[in-house]
């Protein structure tokens, strides 16, 4: 038996407890008032539940709890991340960047990070050049277009 919510597959063999965590946007809190709502102890597991008890789980988190479920998590970020970027502020310059945005430090982290920037931004020049698509004063470092412009 697959029991489903919000598209996630439930493993029936763990504990409701256990098993409904695995739901994005669900955690201890509301598994247990999924629990006081059903009546149930945290140890029943999954596939001992009955036919009204799936119905009752499924329409608690459809409406008790939806505003804190799957979709909406996801797609609220998403246009927070998207509205962010079209601003063009600090934040979503970062998040183009795929750096940290809240103030996190990136000299001893997030090294990884960088090199998989500057690496990716390499090939993409190397790329371009390649297909004939040349960028202005591809060779030449910053320092020299400087020079070259006070001359």
């Amino acid at each position: 038996m697959v029991f489903l919510i919000k598209n996630f597959e439930i493993n029936p063999k763990k504990n409701i407890k256990n098993a409904l965590k695995f739901v994005y946007g669900v955690n201890t809190y509301h598994v247990n008032r999924l629990q006081q709502f059903l009546g149930l102890k945290t140890e029943t597991k999954i596939k001992k539940l009955t036919l009204p008890h799936i119905q009752k789980i499924k329409f608690f988190f459809e409406n008790k709890a939806s505003k804190y479920c799957i979709p909406d998590i996801y797609q609220q970020t998403k246009l927070n991340i998207k509205r962010l970027t079209e601003l063009q502020n600090y934040k979503g310059i970062r998040h183009q960047l795929h750096l940290p945005v809240n103030g996190q430090r990136t000299h001893s982290n997030h090294k990884t990070c960088k090199n998989l920037i500057k690496n990716f931004s390499i090939k993409r020049k190397k790329r371009r050049s390649a297909k004939g698509k040349t960028t202005p004063n591809n060779n030449t470092s910053k320092l020299q277009q400087i020079n070259a412009k006070k001359k």
